[in-house]
């Protein structure tokens, strides 16, 4: 074990044999763990059961399990009967390790016994479930989603990778799980984020699957931005076009398994040869999460990106209303637009903090002053487009090529 780890280690006795001990002999076992002791119940005979386990508190510092088997005396001191210690460095998180002891004494076998060892850890990292990783790092947290992101490095290659571990509380809802994660691992690989490996961990009380995907070459977005701007060099339209179409065939694919919400945030997104993310996916999350999450941001971070449909139901939520029902799809596609509007100007995009003032007419009068393209004004425009009942889908923007 490659660092400290917290649980419980498990012991049982599994079989005994004394072969010429009779029902007089009374045998219990004594084991001491990190100077704390336990003890077994007394059994008796020459093929003594115990049916008890023996649970301790754990780290995996501690190398030494020692054990004492008595004999315990009616009247008297009990006798100790054969005492040793175990190697812990044997231990493989939640799998079952059997030690055969034998008892011996003045050079002859007097008999022998067999113990069960397992380690149930409180918690797990990406290299105790693979152990070709070398390093990890913890990004982020999403606790809605029982998912943590590191990044690490993985042998043979020592490339870094993003180590993507998801926790379940049961074999059958991961397997319930899997089929969708393994679509959304194929939809990651559109942005340039090829999963390299999905890995399965069963435990004793929990199930994991360990993502393991490739780190994209390249800027993120958001610093490909600054530079722009501290340079003053605009994106050719073909560039933008480009990145917008990748973001759109990621956005497209999501919306064929999941009606959830995915935010868009610029921090999440990756500037490499094919559009990437720079997480391991567009996060779907909740309103609720979401505000929690904009605490970590950087404040020209937070509100830029979120649509007035979100941005009405964020001050809903602030002041402890009920939020509306809303087409999150739309809502993304908007947000989507802002980030674009964003690359095309250079600028600070539009601000939505006054979402109820005159959001179309100043949508319409920012697109119309950009120096792009009849049809690329128009994607904007379709895709800014605030009109509840007007409804552009991935698709559509994906196959329209025209200026209208």
């Amino acid at each position: 074990m490659s660092k400290v780890l917290e649980g419980v280690l498990e012991i049982s006795i599994l079989n005994a044999e004394f072969p010429k001990k009779s029902s007089r002999f009374k045998p219990y076992f004594e084991f001491t763990l990190a100077a704390k002791l336990m003890k077994t119940k007394p059994s008796s005979g020459s093929k003594p059961e115990w049916k008890e386990k023996i649970a301790f508190q754990y780290t995996s510092d501690s190398k030494i399990l020692f054990y004492k088997l008595y004999d315990k005396v009616i009247l008297g001191k009990d006798k100790v009967y054969s005492d040793g210690h175990i190697d812990l460095n044997i231990l493989r998180i939640s799998y079952k390790q059997e030690q055969l002891i034998k008892v011996v004494k003045d050079n002859k076998e007097k008999g022998k016994f067999k113990l069960s060892l397992v380690f149930f850890p409180y918690k797990l990292y990406p290299s105790d479930i693979l152990s070709e990783i070398t390093s990890e790092n913890f990004i982020c947290a999403n606790p809605s989603s029982n998912e943590e992101i590191y990044q690490g490095v993985q042998k043979p290659t020592n490339k870094p990778v993003y180590l993507n571990m998801i926790s379940f509380t049961s074999i059958n809802f991961m397997q319930n799980c899997q089929k969708k994660i393994i679509k959304l691992s194929s939809i990651k690989a559109l942005g340039s984020c090829n999963c390299l490996n999905i890995i399965e961990k069963i435990t004793e009380n929990s199930a994991y699957l360990l993502l393991v995907t490739e780190i994209p070459e390249g800027l993120p977005l958001y610093e490909e931005i600054a530079r722009r701007k501290i340079n003053s060099t605009p994106w050719k339209e073909q560039e933008l076009l480009e990145f917008l179409r990748g973001f759109l065939m990621i956005l497209s694919a999501y919306e064929e398994i999941t009606t959830y919400h995915g935010d868009i945030n610029i921090a999440n997104l990756q500037v490499s040869p094919r559009v990437g993310i720079r997480t391991l996916g567009i996060w779907y999350k909740s309103i609720e999460s979401y505000v929690l999450d904009l605490q970590s941001y950087q404040p020209e971070m937070k509100f830029p990106y979120l649509s007035p449909f979100l941005m009405e139901n964020f001050y809903l939520y602030s002041k402890k209303n009920p939020m509306k029902s809303i087409d999150f799809i739309k809502s993304d596609i908007f947000s989507l637009g802002l980030v674009f509007y964003h690359m095309a100007k250079l600028s600070a995009p539009l601000g939505l903090n006054d979402y109820t003032n005159n959001i179309d007419f100043r949508i319409r009068e920012a697109v119309n002053g950009l120096e792009y393209s009849e049809m690329f004004k128009s994607k904007l425009r379709k895709m800014l487009d605030t009109n509840p009942l007007k409804k552009v889908t991935c698709s559509e923007l994906l196959s329209d090529n025209t200026g209208n």
